[in-house]
Protein backbone atom coordinates (compact mmCIF):
# COMPACT_ATOMS: atom_id res chain seq x y z
CA UNK A 1 0.00 0.00 0.00
CA UNK A 2 2.80 2.39 0.94
CA UNK A 3 4.72 1.81 -2.32
CA UNK A 4 1.47 2.05 -4.27
CA UNK A 5 0.68 5.49 -2.83
CA UNK A 6 4.18 6.76 -3.53
CA UNK A 7 3.94 5.52 -7.12
CA UNK A 8 0.59 7.28 -7.57
CA UNK A 9 2.10 10.55 -6.30
CA UNK A 10 4.99 10.21 -8.76
CA UNK A 11 2.76 9.23 -11.69
CA UNK A 12 0.34 12.11 -11.11
CA UNK A 13 3.18 14.58 -10.57
CA UNK A 14 4.84 13.55 -13.83
CA UNK A 15 1.61 14.09 -15.76
CA UNK A 16 1.12 17.50 -14.17
CA UNK A 17 4.72 18.55 -14.83
CA UNK A 18 4.42 17.54 -18.47
CA UNK A 19 1.58 20.05 -18.85
CA UNK A 20 2.46 22.81 -16.40
CA UNK A 21 6.13 22.51 -15.51
CA UNK A 22 7.49 22.32 -11.96
CA UNK A 23 7.02 26.00 -11.15
CA UNK A 24 3.22 26.04 -11.60
CA UNK A 25 2.36 22.82 -9.77
CA UNK A 26 0.95 23.04 -6.25
CA UNK A 27 1.00 20.28 -3.64
CA UNK A 28 -2.77 20.80 -3.22
CA UNK A 29 -3.26 19.89 -6.85
CA UNK A 30 -1.18 16.72 -6.51
CA UNK A 31 -3.00 15.44 -3.41
CA UNK A 32 -6.40 16.21 -4.93
CA UNK A 33 -5.69 14.17 -8.05
CA UNK A 34 -4.10 11.31 -6.11
CA UNK A 35 -6.96 11.31 -3.60
CA UNK A 36 -4.88 11.67 -0.44
CA UNK A 37 -4.45 14.27 2.30
CA UNK A 38 -1.60 16.75 2.54
CA UNK A 39 -0.40 14.91 5.65
CA UNK A 40 -0.15 11.68 3.65
CA UNK A 41 1.78 13.47 0.92
CA UNK A 42 4.31 14.77 3.45
CA UNK A 43 4.78 11.26 4.80
CA UNK A 44 6.48 10.49 1.49
CA UNK A 45 7.96 13.80 0.31
CA UNK A 46 9.01 17.05 1.98
CA UNK A 47 8.07 19.16 -1.05
CA UNK A 48 7.09 19.09 -4.71
CA UNK A 49 10.79 19.64 -5.50
CA UNK A 50 11.64 16.37 -3.78
CA UNK A 51 9.04 14.63 -5.97
CA UNK A 52 10.74 16.17 -8.97
CA UNK A 53 14.17 14.98 -7.82
CA UNK A 54 12.82 11.46 -7.38
CA UNK A 55 11.35 11.51 -10.90
CA UNK A 56 14.62 12.79 -12.36
CA UNK A 57 16.63 10.10 -10.57
CA UNK A 58 14.29 7.35 -11.79
CA UNK A 59 14.34 8.58 -15.38
CA UNK A 60 18.12 9.08 -15.51
CA UNK A 61 18.65 5.57 -14.14
CA UNK A 62 16.38 4.21 -16.89
CA UNK A 63 18.25 6.17 -19.56
CA UNK A 64 21.64 4.97 -18.34
CA UNK A 65 20.47 1.36 -18.06
CA UNK A 66 19.07 1.42 -21.61
CA UNK A 67 22.28 2.99 -22.92
CA UNK A 68 24.43 0.40 -21.15
CA UNK A 69 22.33 -2.46 -22.54
CA UNK A 70 22.66 -1.08 -26.06
CA UNK A 71 26.43 -0.85 -25.60
CA UNK A 72 26.67 -4.46 -24.40
CA UNK A 73 25.13 -5.77 -27.63
CA UNK A 74 27.61 -3.92 -29.86
CA UNK A 75 31.04 -5.47 -30.42
CA UNK A 76 32.84 -2.62 -32.20
CA UNK A 77 34.41 -0.17 -29.68
CA UNK A 78 33.89 2.86 -31.93
CA UNK A 79 30.21 1.98 -32.31
CA UNK A 80 29.97 1.45 -28.54
CA UNK A 81 31.04 5.06 -27.89
CA UNK A 82 28.63 6.41 -30.51
CA UNK A 83 25.70 4.29 -29.30
CA UNK A 84 26.27 5.31 -25.69
CA UNK A 85 26.38 9.03 -26.47
CA UNK A 86 23.40 8.87 -28.81
CA UNK A 87 21.26 6.95 -26.31
CA UNK A 88 22.15 9.31 -23.47
CA UNK A 89 21.55 12.49 -25.49
CA UNK A 90 18.21 11.38 -26.92
CA UNK A 91 17.11 9.87 -23.60
CA UNK A 92 17.83 13.02 -21.59
CA UNK A 93 16.17 15.17 -24.23
CA UNK A 94 13.03 13.05 -24.02
CA UNK A 95 13.10 13.19 -20.21
CA UNK A 96 13.28 16.99 -20.18
CA UNK A 97 10.41 17.10 -22.69
CA UNK A 98 8.26 14.81 -20.53
CA UNK A 99 8.94 16.87 -17.40
CA UNK A 100 8.78 20.24 -19.19
CA UNK A 101 12.17 21.25 -17.80
CA UNK A 102 15.49 22.20 -19.38
CA UNK A 103 18.64 20.32 -18.36
CA UNK A 104 20.34 23.55 -17.33
CA UNK A 105 17.39 24.18 -14.97
CA UNK A 106 18.00 20.78 -13.34
CA UNK A 107 21.65 21.68 -12.75
CA UNK A 108 20.68 25.01 -11.16
CA UNK A 109 18.44 23.41 -8.51
CA UNK A 110 19.48 22.94 -4.82
CA UNK A 111 22.06 20.42 -3.47
CA UNK A 112 19.92 17.27 -3.71
CA UNK A 113 19.83 17.20 -7.53
CA UNK A 114 23.47 18.25 -7.70
CA UNK A 115 24.26 15.12 -5.72
CA UNK A 116 22.09 13.19 -8.16
CA UNK A 117 23.97 14.68 -11.13
CA UNK A 118 27.31 13.72 -9.55
CA UNK A 119 26.10 10.14 -9.04
CA UNK A 120 24.96 9.99 -12.65
CA UNK A 121 28.29 11.44 -13.80
CA UNK A 122 30.28 8.78 -11.92
CA UNK A 123 28.20 6.02 -13.50
CA UNK A 124 28.61 7.45 -17.01
CA UNK A 125 32.35 7.97 -16.57
CA UNK A 126 32.65 4.36 -15.41
CA UNK A 127 30.77 3.10 -18.47
CA UNK A 128 32.91 5.10 -20.90
CA UNK A 129 36.13 3.95 -19.19
CA UNK A 130 34.94 0.35 -19.65
CA UNK A 131 34.38 1.02 -23.36
CA UNK A 132 37.84 2.60 -23.69
CA UNK A 133 39.46 -0.33 -21.87
CA UNK A 134 37.63 -2.71 -24.20
CA UNK A 135 38.91 -0.75 -27.23
CA UNK A 136 42.45 -0.93 -25.86
CA UNK A 137 42.13 -4.69 -25.44
CA UNK A 138 40.88 -5.13 -29.01
CA UNK A 139 43.75 -3.01 -30.31
CA UNK A 140 41.46 -0.27 -31.67
CA UNK A 141 42.20 2.43 -29.09
CA UNK A 142 45.51 3.80 -27.88
CA UNK A 143 44.61 5.84 -24.79
CA UNK A 144 47.14 6.82 -22.13
CA UNK A 145 44.64 8.39 -19.70
CA UNK A 146 41.22 6.71 -19.84
CA UNK A 147 39.73 8.80 -17.03
CA UNK A 148 40.59 12.11 -18.70
CA UNK A 149 39.43 10.82 -22.08
CA UNK A 150 36.14 9.63 -20.56
CA UNK A 151 35.50 13.11 -19.13
CA UNK A 152 36.19 14.68 -22.53
CA UNK A 153 33.79 12.27 -24.25
CA UNK A 154 31.11 12.84 -21.64
CA UNK A 155 31.37 16.61 -21.99
CA UNK A 156 29.65 16.12 -25.36
CA UNK A 157 26.43 15.34 -23.53
CA UNK A 158 26.28 18.85 -22.10
CA UNK A 159 26.96 20.34 -25.53
CA UNK A 160 23.95 18.63 -27.08
CA UNK A 161 21.41 18.83 -24.25
CA UNK A 162 22.07 22.35 -22.98
CA UNK A 163 19.72 24.67 -24.95
CA UNK A 164 22.23 27.53 -24.70
CA UNK A 165 24.88 25.51 -26.55
CA UNK A 166 23.88 23.11 -29.32
CA UNK A 167 20.65 21.93 -27.69
CA UNK A 168 18.57 23.27 -30.57
CA UNK A 169 19.72 20.56 -32.98
CA UNK A 170 16.82 18.47 -34.28
CA UNK A 171 16.61 14.82 -33.26
CA UNK A 172 16.83 13.54 -36.83
CA UNK A 173 20.17 15.33 -37.24
CA UNK A 174 21.66 14.08 -33.96
CA UNK A 175 23.34 10.92 -35.28
CA UNK A 176 25.27 12.96 -37.86
CA UNK A 177 26.23 15.47 -35.16
CA UNK A 178 27.59 12.68 -32.94
CA UNK A 179 29.55 11.30 -35.92
CA UNK A 180 31.13 14.75 -36.45
CA UNK A 181 31.95 15.04 -32.76
CA UNK A 182 33.60 11.63 -32.65
CA UNK A 183 35.61 12.48 -35.77
CA UNK A 184 37.10 15.41 -33.85
CA UNK A 185 37.82 13.19 -30.85
CA UNK A 186 39.38 10.41 -32.93
CA UNK A 187 41.38 12.48 -35.40
CA UNK A 188 41.77 15.89 -33.76
CA UNK A 189 41.73 19.06 -35.84
CA UNK A 190 45.36 20.05 -36.28
CA UNK A 191 47.67 18.80 -39.05
CA UNK A 192 50.71 20.15 -37.19
CA UNK A 193 50.15 19.88 -33.43
CA UNK A 194 52.34 21.99 -31.13
CA UNK A 195 55.48 20.48 -29.63
CA UNK A 196 53.74 19.77 -26.32
CA UNK A 197 51.17 17.65 -28.11
CA UNK A 198 53.84 15.95 -30.22
CA UNK A 199 55.70 15.10 -27.05
CA UNK A 200 52.66 13.35 -25.66
CA UNK A 201 52.07 11.60 -28.96
CA UNK A 202 55.59 10.12 -28.96
CA UNK A 203 54.70 8.09 -25.89
CA UNK A 204 51.99 6.36 -27.91
CA UNK A 205 51.90 4.69 -31.31
CA UNK A 206 49.23 7.14 -32.52
CA UNK A 207 48.32 10.72 -31.68
CA UNK A 208 44.64 9.78 -31.51
CA UNK A 209 42.74 6.78 -30.17
CA UNK A 210 43.66 4.46 -32.99
CA UNK A 211 42.72 3.87 -36.61
CA UNK A 212 39.10 4.95 -36.47
CA UNK A 213 36.92 3.73 -39.34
Amino acid sequence: MKDSTKKKILDVSMRLMAVQGLGKIRVEEIVEKVGISRATFYNYFHSKEEVFFCLIETEINKIQTNAERAVEIEKDPYRKIKIYLLNMILGIREMTRLLSVRYDEIESLPPVPRKLVKSSLRRSIGTIIEILDYGIQTGDFDVSNTKLTAHVVLSALDIYINPFKLGGIKQESMEGEVDDLLAVLYFGFSKKPPEAVRGGAKRRSNSGWGNAP
